[in-house]
């Protein structure tokens, strides 16, 4: 893939203007997430998604923990090639490979190239 210089010229760039460069993860006020336990069905995630407008929640165990996300996509491509049922528990559709964020490190950490 080229990138015709695009990633260089973004990796050397001044990011000084952008205010929220160096905020550090914990000082972002954002409001707690809407989360699914693994118990909840599959239906009824995709119903709060529909209601809240969301395409995507964080499922947490009992405990609080987090163990992934699922999104309406992924939940509908499993529907429709049938290795799961509106009834199945949405843990069995959990996305486990996500990013952990540490709230000590700044939003510059976290950029992707």
């Amino acid at each position: 893939m080229e990138d015709n210089g695009f990633l260089e010229k973004e990796r050397n760039e001044d990011h000084s203007k952008f205010w929220w460069w160096t905020k550090k993860v914990s000082s972002i006020n954002l409001q707690t997430p809407l989360t699914v336990l693994p118990s909840v069905t599959c239906q009824q995630s995709i119903d709060i998604m529909n209601k809240e407008g969301f395409d995507q929640l964080p499922v947490v165990s009992e405990a609080g923990s987090v163990m992934g996300m699922v999104t309406l996509g992924n939940i509908m491509s499993q529907m429709l090639s049938g290795r799961i049922t509106p009834e199945s528990p949405i843990a069995n559709s959990v996305y486990k490979n996500f990013k952990r964020l540490h709230l000590t490190l700044a939003l510059v950490d976290y950029r992707v190239y």
